[in-house]
């Protein structure tokens, strides 16, 4: 079946729903066509996978392009055909990707693999949420069906075929990465590398040159466009090898004092910027995610030249954080939010002692008590 036909039938569907007023046969045309290229795209590792929830995003694909529906079929149809283009691009047939998923690691074509990457962030909000939930649900007496996962109608038989259950003492938990600065984990290696500079002695008054090399998925989102040598807020900042590493080594430190105003503006960090390049290494991206291989070599203004390298950096579950790197990064964020210091580390011990409260309430208590010394209303 040619890809387009499933999403012009779901577009007929989800038509009658759109006010008369929408120029209904352009946004529809678009949809389709919009549909048809995204599933080219997700399927050239595998011409025989069909994308999921393939009516929900034809709905929502015509819901979002409502506005442009005036402009009429050709320009509506190219915006489709730009906003496909990039996993379009990058798909290639035969690449596939593993990823874990559930605790699974299930290999997915490419295109689908670079969605989940993109969308996985919003999920770790979610998810402790979701668990709470289930808990208290199932502390209600509560349950769901025995079989859920290998049962009729269940998650292998209706969405993934079998799966390789992970043992049971296998926690996910154990796994997860803790990021011990205030900017994008992407960029923690080369961080790490500069303060290792920085201890052995180079300073960035005698920096000429500054090399990062690393993995691609780092250059791409933190090392290639223009504004990362030239930050102007934080939110680019904080996704700025150049940056990042600048500071780290003027400061010995990357906190939320480094993304402030003044320090974005500041003369040293904007005579230092110039000097830093970030390059791929190849050998790191085939190493990636298993590893996030950075070195960072300096050459100085004496012809010399210094690199360290990083392989995983602290906060990698195996080279886990210590409870004192976790103390230190909570006392340095609640600070430079402005909540009270004596609050806060009654929320930390609390925090770190967990295990042996008998009622969870006092925690929640005393982080609306520290959240409140801000001047911030809290909402449970």
């Amino acid at each position: 079946m040619l890809p387009g036909l499933p999403a012009v039938a779901i577009a007929l569907v989800a038509w009658r729903a759109l006010p008369p007023a929408v120029d209904a046969p352009a946004l529809l045309a678009a949809a389709a066509l919009g549909l048809a290229a995204f599933h080219h795209a997700a399927s050239r590792a595998d011409p025989s996978h069909i994308v999921q929830s393939l009516a929900p995003a034809c709905v929502l694909l015509l819901l979002g392009l409502a506005p442009f529906a005036p402009m009429g079929f050709v320009p509506v149809a190219a915006l489709m055909l730009w906003l496909a283009w990039p996993s379009w691009h990058r798909a290639r047939p035969g690449d596939v990707e593993r990823r874990r998923i559930g605790g699974c690691d299930i290999d997915v074509p490419s295109a689908q693999a670079r969605l989940f990457d993109a969308v996985a962030k919003e999920c770790h909000t979610g998810s402790p949420r979701n668990g709470l939930f289930a808990a208290l649900v199932a502390g209600a007496g509560i349950g769901g069906p025995p079989q859920a996962i290998d049962g009729p109608s269940g998650l292998e038989q209706v969405v993934t075929g079998p799966l390789s259950l992970p043992d049971p003492n296998d926690w996910q938990t154990l796994r997860v990465r803790a990021k011990l600065f205030a900017a994008q984990y992407f960029t923690h290696p080369a961080i790490e590398a500069c303060l290792l500079l920085r201890d052995a002695g180079v300073t960035a008054d005698a920096v000429r040159s500054l090399t990062v090399r690393t993995f691609e998925m780092a250059v791409t989102t933190a090392g290639t466009d223009p504004d990362k040598w030239a930050p102007t807020n934080r939110e680019t900042a904080d996704h700025s090898l150049p940056y990042c590493v600048s500071v780290a080594l003027l400061d010995g430190e990357v906190t939320p004092a480094q993304f402030g105003t003044d320090r974005l503006t500041a003369a040293d960090v904007r005579a230092l910027l110039p000097k830093v390049t970030v390059t791929e290494d190849p050998a790191a991206t085939a190493d990636y995610p298993d590893s996030m291989a950075t070195t960072v070599e300096v050459t100085l203004t004496d012809g010399r030249t210094w690199s360290a390298s990083v392989r995983r950096p602290l906060g990698d579950p195996r080279r886990g954080l210590s409870r004192a790197d976790v103390a230190a990064k909570f006392q340095r964020c609640t600070a430079a939010s402005g909540v009270d210091q004596e609050a806060a580390r009654a929320v930390l011990d609390l925090a770190l002692g967990v295990a042996e409260l008998s009622d969870i309430g006092e925690l929640v208590a005393a982080a609306h008590g520290a959240a409140a010394t801000t001047g911030v209303t809290v909402v449970s």
